[in-house]
């Protein structure tokens, strides 16, 4: 929210409830404002700790609204830092009013499968350990399964990967956090409530030949122009994945990540952070396999798709779409109503365009 919007809106509350209840109104903000930083700085501090930084690197990487991991892992000791969003700024409420139908799985699958042709097939839902179907299903799930070979079976309300696992009819087993268990497919999904159950992406030859155990996807941020409304794409990325990331290729849980060229869809070097400094490997670091230099095939098709998208949830101004390529073309997966401040930056802070700019009313 710019500062006029804020002043506008103080000046109406001001006319309706008089001096003393803006007061606590604005007290009431600060109060909470001011508590979501002071938990956000002990919270990096401690997890900072953990991982082994010096507490000048912490300390460095605090006064800038960021973890000491993100600080070194965008590179920004020798960056302008007025340039990046920090994880303090509110990148992530310019969605407010429209989180829930891009970030709940089932509710996003339900609203956009009518007009985006491309999302994987929605075979049914997992609530408290049982499988209910689709309307166009007619097999319960071992059935399914045994006809499909492999399924991904994922949380309706979760992000980063999280709780989301490969099943396949070998065993079966069930493959999540880079753990795999053999048992029966009702056993396998006892536990599990609030899921889906859709199709396993077969990936494009050149993801699977980078790393083949995950769906390898790239990250593509939409922005709505806050003076023309026009929709546009702002940042793209590949993510590819590691063995401590099967069955996703999600960066927060050890998989990698390179910068995509919006223009050609070619693919740069990787980011890795092992150990400070950062570093652009060429080549996967467990395979290797080259990254560096290929270009993601239906590039067009690739973003005419996140187009199409974003302007259906035009609602959502900033969105991060998760897109797969397979032989046929791109793979909606899903959207990010909450963009993630790394991806974003991967190169150069965000804050040089000046449609974000002035979306956070930074002129």
């Amino acid at each position: 929210m710019s500062l006029g919007t804020s002043v506008r809106r103080g000046l109406d509350y001001y006319s309706e409830n008089g001096a003393i209840s803006t007061a606590g109104a604005v007290a009431e903000f600060c109060g909470r404002e001011t508590s979501r930083r002071c938990h956000f700085l002990a919270n990096t501090l401690e997890t900072d700790r953990g991982r082994g930084y010096s507490l000048s690197t912490r300390v460095r990487a605090a006064r800038q609204g960021l973890s000491a991991h993100t600080y070194l892992w965008l590179g920004l000791e020798e960056a302008d830092v007025d340039r990046y969003l920090s994880s303090t700024d509110p990148i992530r409420r310019v969605n407010e009013g429209y989180i829930e139908p891009i970030h709940h799985k089932y509710v996003f699958q339900l609203n956009t499968a009518p007009y985006v042709e491309r999302l994987p097939r929605l075979y049914g839902t997992i609530d408290a350990g049982e499988f209910s179907p689709a309307r166009t299903v007619d097999d319960d799930l071992p059935e399914l399964l045994s006809r499909e070979g492999t399924l991904v079976v994922k949380p309706v309300d979760s992000g980063r990967g999280n709780g989301v696992a490969v099943l396949r009819a070998d065993g079966p087993e069930l493959t999540t956090g880079g753990e795999t268990v053999t048992s029966s497919v009702r056993e396998s999904i006892a536990g599990l409530d609030g899921y889906l159950v859709t199709e396993l992406v077969r990936q494009h030859d050149y993801a699977a030949s980078v790393f083949p155990d995950a769906t390898n996807t790239l990250r593509i941020h939409s922005l709505a122009d806050p003076d023309t409304g026009e929709v546009g794409l702002l940042r793209a990325s590949h993510r590819f994945g590691s063995r401590q990331s099967v069955p996703t290729d999600n960066w927060s849980r050890g998989g990698y990540t390179a910068p995509v060229d919006l223009d050609t869809g070619e693919i740069r070097p990787l980011i890795a952070l092992d150990d400070p400094p950062r570093s652009r490997p060429e080549h996967h670091p467990e395979t290797g396999a080259q990254v560096a230099g290929l270009t993601v095939p239906h590039w067009a098709a690739v973003c005419d798709l996140v187009r199409e998208a974003a302007e259906l949830h035009r609602y959502a101004p900033f969105v991060g779409w998760d897109v797969a390529v397979s032989p046929e073309g791109p793979v909606l997966i899903e959207g990010n109503a909450r963009p993630s401040i790394v991806g974003l930056q991967l190169t150069e802070g965000v804050l040089t365009d000046p449609r974000v700019r002035t979306l956070l009313g930074r002129g």
